[in-house]
């Protein structure tokens, strides 16, 4: 089970792809270097203006784009004042993207979102809390603890609730059906709320 399972992505509904997507009728991924000049200095002229959420947007682009060094720099520029960017922030640690890989940094950064009032009751506070769990099963900056993954994955999957996380409840019911860690009960009730959510696939996870 944990070699199957990956970090949880900022959630979509904040990317700047579909943004871009919707400007420019095509996807950022696709980006040729004359495009992409365009769309960041049009990014930067919003930053000169005052534009607070355009400081992600640029940090985001980057990050779309592979120029994670970029990105890094960016988010790190707005990592108190913006939560997404401290969340990106944290995948970049857990996956050595654009720096030097420390997940233990990446479980700090997301425990504090987790525990920031900013997030309370958002898709971000779960998809941290998923990702906190994740670290604990996969024994990736922090010690291996099966209480602890339940702890935070039960937190992540919001007694089922559509809003979320996803991934937490569908783990949730494969995690209830290991050896060490077996409940029937349990696996049978996360698995029947994640497929009413819409559950991903064991090959998803």
């Amino acid at each position: 089970m944990e070699s199957e399972l990956t970090v949880e992505p900022l959630p979509r509904s904040t990317l700047v792809q579909d943004e871009i997507k919707e400007e420019y009728n095509m996807s950022a991924r696709s980006l040729d270097p004359e495009m992409l000049e365009k769309i960041e200095n049009k990014i930067q002229e919003k930053i000169n203006n005052g534009d607070e959420y355009a400081m992600f947007q640029l940090g985001q682009l980057f990050f779309e784009q592979g120029m994670y060094s970029e990105a890094y720099v960016q988010f790190s520029r707005i990592l108190k004042s913006d939560v997404q960017a401290q969340y990106q922030l944290g995948v970049m640690y857990f996956d050595g993207l654009g720096t030097v890989e420390s997940p233990e940094h990446g479980v700090e950064l997301m425990r504090s979102l987790a525990e920031d009032p900013r997030t309370d009751g958002s898709h971000l506070r779960h998809c941290a809390e998923y990702n906190i769990g994740l670290a604990y099963l996969q024994e990736v900056g922090v010690k291996h603890s099966d209480e602890e993954t339940g702890l935070w994955w039960t937190l992540a999957a919001d007694d089922g609730s559509p809003q979320a996380s996803l991934k937490a409840q569908t783990a949730l019911g494969l995690f209830f059906t290991r050896p060490d860690t077996l409940n029937y009960t349990k696996s049978f009730f996360w698995h029947n709320e994640g497929c009413g959510n819409g559950s991903l696939n064991r090959k998803e996870l």
